[in-house]
């Protein structure tokens, strides 16, 4: 039996496959390469969708490390959880689309996935998809007064933007 958690890898996988099938099917001359995602705009201050959080707040038992500016269509967020381990939460637009993946979080407009190199297939860590509710709360509170330019969805990001999806935790 194939689990919502790996249906939902298969669709990611198939957004990112389809299209480079499409371009090797076109005769290989044509191909493209995505372009590198800029780099990030730095943002000591933290971001505004997620304000007043900022490097060293504390939500809820995590503790945030870095908030990134808008890069590869995406706000991350880095957090240490009570253990020690570090995470990173990627807000991203919300997907409302027939087959879009299913982020632990979300809110009218935005959606908070962990970035875990799970593809949909590793479970998620509970404590970390509380932190990502957590979030969730303090980006509704802000997000019909704040406008992200940049912003993708997680299908989007994985079409333009695959090396910069779904990475491992590095510290800030």
């Amino acid at each position: 039996m194939v689990s919502r958690r790996q249906l939902m890898g298969l669709l990611g996988l198939a957004a990112v496959v389809v299209p480079a099938g499409s371009a090797w099917a076109g005769g290989g001359s044509t191909r493209r390469q995505s372009p590198p995602a800029p780099p990030p705009v730095a943002s000591g201050s933290g971001c505004p969708i997620v304000a007043p959080l900022q490097a060293g707040s504390r939500i809820g038992a995590w503790t945030v490390e870095g908030i990134s500016a808008v890069h590869a269509g995406a706000v991350t967020l880095t957090l240490r959880d009570p253990s020690g381990a570090g995470f990173h939460l990627d807000l991203c637009r919300r997907d409302r689309g027939m087959g879009a993946p299913a982020a632990p979080a979300h809110t009218d407009l935005f959606e908070i996935f962990l970035a875990n190199e799970g593809d949909g297939s590793r479970p998620t860590h509970e404590d970390h998809g509380q932190a990502a509710l957590a979030v969730a709360e303090i980006v509704r509170a802000n997000e019909h007064a704040v406008k992200l330019e940049g912003m993708l969805t997680l299908r989007e990001r994985l079409s333009r933007f695959p090396r910069e999806v779904g990475r491992t935790y590095t510290p800030v």
